[in-house]
């Protein structure tokens, strides 16, 4: 609290002095020597700031982008997805995530397709909504394929696609860890057909 008329000096309470304060000269902590030649700059504003701008290509559109999406999947990709639907966000420029429609996505379950797959924000990107970017991507691209409905299995994620209106169908093992199986109704779709990754890009 301020009060009015008086000044921060003459308000402050009184505190306890630092223990070294009582101690003589020769027994306080030395200061610790500053180094010289140390500049530190300000920070830069990250790419994933709010403000940044946010685009969605495809990897038919930037194939410049592939070695970077492989290099955040590493080991854990899908059947390859065809780049038209293969999708990377973009936060100011700067690549900040990928998702895929995927034909093929658990070896155990060939009768289901399709699948978002190779879903991947990188760490320092997350906490801003961009995975629900991405799976709203797939899932519209989804739509444009007239499918009526998609398939996931994730380890770990099962409370976030909940809340993108993924239900829960049952337990699957996803290269040889345990893991769940979800699905999405796309809703009703005239024609619908099944998904082929070859098809798709033509």
């Amino acid at each position: 609290m301020r009060l009015a008329g008086i000044g921060a000096a003459e308000y402050a309470p009184a505190r306890d002095p630092p223990a070294s304060a009582s101690l003589p000269p020769t027994h306080r902590p030395p200061r610790r020597p500053q180094a010289r030649g140390v500049f530190h700059f300000p920070r830069r504003p990250h790419p994933d700031m709010p403000h940044a701008p946010l685009d969605l290509v495809t990897l038919k559109d930037r194939p410049d982008l592939l070695p970077i999406v492989r290099s955040w999947l590493g080991n854990r990709r899908s059947s390859p997805a065809c780049p038209e639907h293969c999708f990377v966000l973009l936060a100011g420029g700067v690549p900040a995530g990928t998702a895929s429609l995927a034909e093929s996505s658990l070896e155990t379950r060939p009768d289901l397709t399709p699948w978002l797959a190779n879903l991947f924000v990188p760490p320092a990107f997350r906490g801003r909504g961009y995975s629900a970017r991405l799976v709203a991507a797939v899932e519209a691209a989804a739509r444009a394929a007239r499918v009526p409905t998609l398939w996931l299995v994730t380890r770990s994620a099962e409370s976030l696609y909940a809340r993108l209106g993924w239900r829960v169908v049952g337990l699957a093992e996803f290269h040889g860890d345990p893991a769940t199986l979800m699905r999405r109704d796309l809703g009703p779709v005239q024609n619908p057909k099944p998904y082929r990754a070859e098809s798709a890009a033509t």
